[in-house]
């Protein structure tokens, strides 16, 4: 909900991050974009996305197709395989 918020509101966005979020708005211009709710168990994909947009050092990446990064994650989703979060 925060980040839907930070879409219309970028004053919610911590000042350290705002340069970063204002680049990240200027490319989001051009992109349709459509969000919902999804429960938390089922957001294992985005959680890892996320997870690797912070320690990435690059602006932003592009994938045209899945990331090796989260092909265990879809396998484990697609076969409804248990996954496990570590806290």
């Amino acid at each position: 909900m925060l980040l839907c918020k930070a879409f219309s509101t970028v004053q919610i966005v911590p000042w350290s991050l705002r340069g970063r979020w204002r680049t990240c708005m200027e490319i989001c211009e051009r992109i349709e974009f459509k969000y919902s709710h999804i429960f938390r168990k089922d957001n294992h994909y985005a959680d890892k996305l996320a997870y690797l947009g912070l320690e990435n050092k690059i602006q932003y990446e592009w994938y045209d197709t899945m990331s090796s990064k989260i092909a265990l994650d879809v396998f484990h989703n697609r076969f409804q395989l248990p996954m496990f979060r570590v806290v």
